[in-house]
């Protein structure tokens, strides 16, 4: 079991999202006190495919012309940077690299590299390859039209710690690295914080070089000859180490991890731990941990992979598994498949403290009965699926808790999405910029679920600019989505309470049934504050049947009437602001 002294929160206790220790300057921000910009500001826009509905905010900065800059004025100290941004694919679509100049109070420091080899998709979801053996979703090639996933990001360690006031540009000059062929660079937001000092390795610890594990080779044999020498040692060894350094793992098989694909396997109640997220780095395109039976611990370090695409048979996670009884915390994960995915009922998973972004999928997934487990306090952004999703396959998801997490502008489908289940909750989550076939926040029976029953708890959180066109069953979808199809059992009862949505593409409140109907589901929908709704405060579709409850809902900045339903939907409504 995992001990107590893991399971108490040691965060900051925020109103909603994630404890993060960095600062964001959007590239847009028109307080030049903290950004100034001679570029062009693009956006706002939600349309899918245009770079403006993928950027934080729907606004960034292109800079298309030499001399053309982002400056930003840290409000606080910072050593580390994160700048997420869009430079142009290659016309064969395997991307380009390119340069920026980066100063630090009007003096060159470095030029920075950036790539569009981990961005740029085509076509349609299946429309580029699917057999038995191989899922590849999506497009490299240009040719297929429909171009999106356009933002990257890199991180960039400064050599000290730089004070408050300090003025940190990147600019293009003409003799930056492949300058004409990248026609222009946008920059949507920097990212900025105190790099921590590097952990030191904990007594009773192998190190992965002692075992071969260097940058020069691949490490792949060296850190799974460790981890057999931490699991045959009778408790001697506490735990495996990762130090301070870049470790390679390049050389392997693709397939699935569970079957014949290469990983870094982790065999019962194995510890792993880095010097630091910024500091110790598995990479390649084998970076990847499959967690054959719980009751590990995992931290501190990085995993970036080489995914180029969604390749959802031969892709690799950044950690998956059976994950029972299992604590994940400080991982960074990039360029994998998915950030995490946990499976055949796993219980008691705990992971808080991560960031997943730019990855292919899914940011995590609690699938197949995994139960009992709490994700908190992580960071996701720019996944290609749902960013958080709960999918009740074959069994039942039971008492699981996403809480304090912050999600931003997943390229498809959902925030947060719940398929089935037992007793879960959505507890004090930040959401925003929700681009193409989701909302922020979506639960129902979608993927066919063995059941929906028991309570489901949606309360305390915060979408912002949430919803989309839904292009599979052509309808505008709203910021919270209560989805129903097929013939789940439903005997559930959900409480969608206190949340605040801001902004919302279209409608705040949507209810749709595709397939079957919401009967067996009793929806209490109380004391939610709305502002702003690009259309209603709520819409229940056509295909609707069932019944809810709204009780002290309020709405503000209406542009249409608050309630529209166009189906056989009962509605009890008391004390909202609306008619």
């Amino acid at each position: 079991m995992i001990e107590k002294k893991y399971l108490e929160n040691d965060f900051n206790i925020v109103s909603v999202g994630a404890d993060m220790p960095y600062d964001t300057y959007n590239a847009d921000d028109e307080d030049e006190s903290k950004v100034k910009t001679n570029g062009t500001i693009i956006g706002p826009k939600t349309t899918w495919t245009t770079q403006e509905a993928e950027a934080f905010g729907r606004r960034a900065v292109k800079l298309d012309a030499e001399g053309q800059y982002v400056q930003i004025t840290l409000q606080e100290p910072a050593s580390g940077l994160v700048v997420r941004f869009c430079i142009p694919d290659a016309e064969e679509g395997n991307g380009i690299d390119a340069g920026i100049s980066l100063y630090i109070n009007e003096n060159a420091y470095k030029d920075v590299m950036l790539t569009s080899r981990y961005s740029w998709m085509y076509g349609e979801y299946h429309s580029h390859k699917e057999t038995d053996t191989m899922k590849v979703r999506w497009s490299k090639n240009p040719k297929l039209g429909n171009p999106h996933r356009y933002y990257d990001e890199v991180r960039i360690k400064l050599d000290k710690v730089y004070p408050a006031g300090t003025m940190i540009k990147f600019q293009r000059n003409k003799d930056d690295y492949n300058f004409h062929r990248a026609r222009y660079i946008i920059i949507d937001f920097v990212e900025a914080e105190v790099i921590p000092e590097p952990l030191d390795m904990p007594e009773g610890f192998l190190s992965i070089t002692e075992f071969g594990a260097g940058d020069q080779v691949d490490c792949m044999e060296a850190i799974n000859a460790c981890i057999q020498a931490v699991y045959n040692s009778d408790g001697r060894y506490k735990g495996l180490w990762i130090p301070e350094g870049e470790f390679n793992f390049n050389i392997g098989r693709r397939g699935a991890g569970d079957v014949e694909g290469t990983r870094i396997f982790l065999d019962k109640g194995i510890t792993i731990k880095g010097a630091g997220m910024w500091h110790s780095i598995l990479q390649g395109s084998f970076a990847s941990i499959y967690i054959r039976s719980g009751n590990c611990h995992i931290s501190d370090f990085s995993i970036i992979g080489n995914e180029t695409i969604r390749d959802d048979y031969n892709g690799i996670a950044g950690i998956e598994g059976i994950g029972t009884n299992t604590l994940i915390e400080n991982i960074w994960i990039e360029h994998t498949k998915v950030g995490f995915w946990f499976s055949d009922r796993t219980d008691g998973v705990h992971i808080r403290g991560c960031r997943i972004r730019n990855v292919w999928a899914d940011g995590i997934n609690l699938h197949r009965g995994t139960s009992n487990s709490i994700v908190e306090h992580c960071n996701f952004r720019n996944s290609g699926d749902d960013s958080m999703a709960m999918w009740s396959d074959t069994y039942a998801d039971v008492n699981n808790t996403y809480q304090y997490n912050t999600i931003q502008t997943p390229c498809l489908a959902n925030g947060i999405a719940i398929y089935g289940g037992r007793d879960i909750k959505l507890l004090n989550n930040l959401i925003y910029d929700t681009v193409d076939n989701g909302a922020g926040i979506s639960f129902g029976t979608d993927f066919n679920p063995p059941e929906i029953s028991g309570t489901f708890l949606i309360k305390g959180n915060r979408l912002v600019r949430c919803g989309s066109y839904q292009h599979d069953f052509h309808y505008e979808v709203g910021a919270l989505w209560s989805l129903w199809k097929f013939g789940a059992k439903k005997d559930v009862k959900v409480i969608i309470e206190d949340n605040k949505i801001e902004d919302s593409v279209y409608s705040a409140l949507f209810i749709s049934c595709n397939d079957n109907d919401s009967v067996g589901a009793e929806l209490i929908y109380s004391s939610n504050n709305i502002s702003n709704p690009g259309t209603h405060m709520v819409h229940i579709s056509k295909w609707a049947i069932g019944s809810a409850k709204f009780v002290n809902n309020q709405a503000t900045e209406l542009k249409l009437e608050a309630f529209k339903n166009e189906g056989d939907f009962q509605v009890e409504a008391e004390n909202n602001n609306w008619k």
